[in-house]
């Protein structure tokens, strides 16, 4: 499986030979990535037992169940100290991701770094749709129906920064072209230029907010 452009942009964060642990890691296609192109060790945590069935199939090794169960978070503590915590899509699927960002920053290393990223509820398409008074969700994307947090890209680093305490080292943004204004734009200016627009209205244009975090 190719790995999206922002995964890929995400991914490459990851040093290589790095212990990683991958929360949410779904049927194993980034895991398995970055076992192959990184020479890295991933344990994955997936509560989707038939995904995780998949996904052991790629990973060096899986745990089943939820993580915000106390013996699935335990079992992770039973491991060797990771340098990196892999979230993506999946803090937003939780009740308390705080808590669990706490507790296993417990597996890091002082040197080890956490790779989030996480949906943009501000995104233009959503303020468009509730213009019309709509809000509805959907199987995926920012309005995923298991959705349970809703972050902007402001409140998503005031929330690592203060609830989560985490020390934020970089940021990016997943910016997809706006299909209308991209077609008009490029009659008068450059790809580059329309980037640069967006990258200065992230919490408009920015689909997902990617980070990258140090405990203090």
């Amino acid at each position: 499986m190719t790995l999206s452009k922002f995964d890929q942009l995400s991914t490459s964060y990851v040093p290589k030979n790095s212990r990683v642990l991958d929360l949410g890691s779904n049927d194993g296609h980034i895991g398995k990535y970055l076992i192959k192109n990184l020479k890295c060790h991933v344990v994955g945590v997936e509560i989707d037992k038939k995904l995780a069935s998949i996904s052991r199939k790629s990973l060096n090794e899986v745990i089943i169940g939820d993580l915000e169960n106390k013996m699935v978070q335990q079992e992770i503590f039973k491991k060797q100290k990771f340098d990196v915590i892999f979230a993506s899509a999946i803090l937003e699927h939780l009740k308390q991701p705080q808590i669990i960002l706490q507790q296993l920053k417990k597996t890091l290393k002082k040197s080890s770094i956490i790779i989030i990223n996480l949906p943009n509820i501000a995104h233009w398409s959503i303020r468009l749709n509730l213009l019309f008074g709509n809000f509805n969700y959907t199987k995926s994307g920012i309005l995923d129906k298991t959705h349970l947090k809703f972050f902007t890209v402001k409140t998503a680093l005031r929330f690592l920064e203060k609830e989560c305490d985490l020390k934020i080292k970089t940021v990016d943004y997943d910016l997809p072209e706006v299909p209308i204004f991209s077609k008009l734009a490029k009659l008068i200016i450059t790809k580059k230029c329309q980037e640069k627009i967006f990258r200065s209205f992230p919490n408009l244009f920015a689909y997902q907010v990617l980070v990258v975090a140090k405990i203090k």
